[in-house]
């Protein structure tokens, strides 16, 4: 930035000053020009007086002579054009001048000049011509400086100019441009209010503050979200712990009761049944794990698909149909065939999760309803029963792992407390999201919305 800084103020002071060179170089020209206008007509009055007072015969006896005073050439000319008198001795005096510009302005108002290239004296050339009482012209040139020859004669001095102009220049911008870097280099971007700066970096420090701001409130909510992963994971590993403690201990007492011949005949049917349930269990806890993780872990290969969900909730409710008919509820689907694009192995876990919850926590002769339908452009399945309801202040912590609201009867269903987080997290894998009413001891309902078009 410095070295920007640097070069922007250098470039624009050569800017400044050529421009002011070619300016100056302009002015001077004029104010010049002028001032050979003025001692043109001076001179030339002054010889035309003396020619009127004592002829031609004058001009020889004058020190007029180019060559000799390198000033003026003095030429007259006859009315007709023709030359009748050069200073400039060596002159082509058999050339008629009627045709220049000067002598045509000087026959017809008096007086006129012009300025042009001069093949003769190879140099721009200015003329000012009179006319005389006579008819005859009275006209004096010299060479006349041009801007372009005003400008090359101010080069070499320019040079030096120009050499200062880029030592002040460097100077000043390295000055500049410390004194302007100085407050930003100094500036804590972590606590940008604590120091004074100019006002111009006032909006910056204000931005800086407040994306720290910002910033320091992404990190509270990551470390509140880490510490809540944290806790979660702990809890989850309690939780796994205990659930699969409970059925091995019984295995384990059962099997050794068997092992060591303590059981009587007639029980060792009994305690095989009761290893076989136990045994049951754990394979349905171990797959809830499993399948909840791959769902977590995105594991699950994400073949998307057109899905019918009033066609799989069908389907689900039949395979569930047996469990319903031990319970003695009554499982209802209605919608129409509504379309959403999704993983069907994750949108079946969830179809069934809910049918089974549903089942399990009604009530002897109870219903359940699973309704699908479109709403406000989203595909909404709803799943509603009639059992023992949620109170409300168990309703926040349902999707948690391993949470159960009645521990007894969810014992008694054979739940793993894991149903309702396969739902959260395969609609949240979809984009979807789940919405749970219930009231005690009239049943509850679970609805999933799931995007149109995914």
């Amino acid at each position: 930035m410095k070295r920007r800084l640097f070069l922007t103020f250098f470039l624009m002071t050569l800017a400044v000053f050529l421009v002011g060179m070619v300016v100056t170089s302009i002015v001077l020209y004029r104010v010049s020009f002028k001032e050979k206008q003025q001692e043109f007509r001076t001179a030339a009055n002054y010889l035309a007086d003396l020619i009127e007072e004592n002829g031609k015969d004058v001009l020889p006896g004058q020190s007029f002579d180019a060559k000799q005073s390198g000033h003026f050439r003095v030429t007259l000319l006859s009315a007709d054009g023709d030359v009748l008198y050069d200073s400039l001795q060596d002159g082509d005096t058999s050339v008629n001048h009627k045709d220049r510009e000067e002598f045509r302005e000087a026959v017809e108002t008096g007086e006129g000049e012009a300025t042009r290239f001069s093949e003769h004296q190879n140099e721009s050339t200015y003329y000012y011509a009179k006319r005389l009482q006579d008819g005859s012209v009275l006209r004096l040139s010299s060479a006349a400086a041009t801007i372009e020859r005003m400008i090359v004669s101010m080069l070499v001095p320019a040079v030096g100019l120009l050499t200062v102009v880029f030592i002040l220049s460097f100077v000043i911008a390295n000055r500049a441009s410390d004194d302007l870097l100085k407050p930003i280099n100094q500036l804590d971007v972590s606590c940008p209010l604590e120091r004074d700066t100019y006002p111009e970096l006032a909006p910056l420090v204000q931005k800086i503050n407040a994306q720290n701001r910002e910033l320091y409130g992404k990190m509270t909510e990551i470390e509140e979200e880490h510490e809540k992963q944290d806790r979660m994971r702990r809890d989850f590993t309690a939780n796994v712990s205990h659930e699969l403690k409970t059925p091995l201990t019984s295995i384990s007492g059962y099997a050794e009761i068997i092992r060591d011949g303590i059981a009587q005949e007639e029980d060792v049917r009994r305690f095989a049944g009761k290893i076989y349930d136990e045994a049951n269990r754990l394979v349905i806890l171990v797959g809830d794990i499993l399948r909840l993780s791959r769902i977590e872990d995105r594991e699950i290969e994400a073949v998307y698909e057109d899905i019918d969900l009033t066609e799989l909730c069908r389907a689900t409710a039949e395979m569930l149909s047996a469990p319903a008919s031990k319970r003695n509820v009554t499982i209802t689907v209605e919608g129409g065939q509504e379309q959403i694009h999704g993983v069907e192995q994750i949108i079946s876990e969830i179809v069934y999760n809910l049918i089974d919850n549903a089942i399990k926590y009604n009530v002897e002769g109870g219903s359940v309803t699973v309704r699908t339908a479109q709403e406000d452009g989203r595909v909404i399945l709803s799943v509603r029963d009639t059992g023992i309801g949620i109170p409300k202040a168990d309703l926040p912590r349902i999707f948690e792992r391993f949470y159960r609201v009645d521990k007894s009867h969810s014992k008694e269903v054979g739940g793993t407390g894991l149903g309702l987080s396969i739902v959260k997290h395969g609609a949240s894998y979809h984009g979807a999201s789940v919405d749970v009413k219930s009231e005690v001891g009239k049943g509850t309902t679970v609805t999933v919305s799931f995007p149109e078009k995914q």
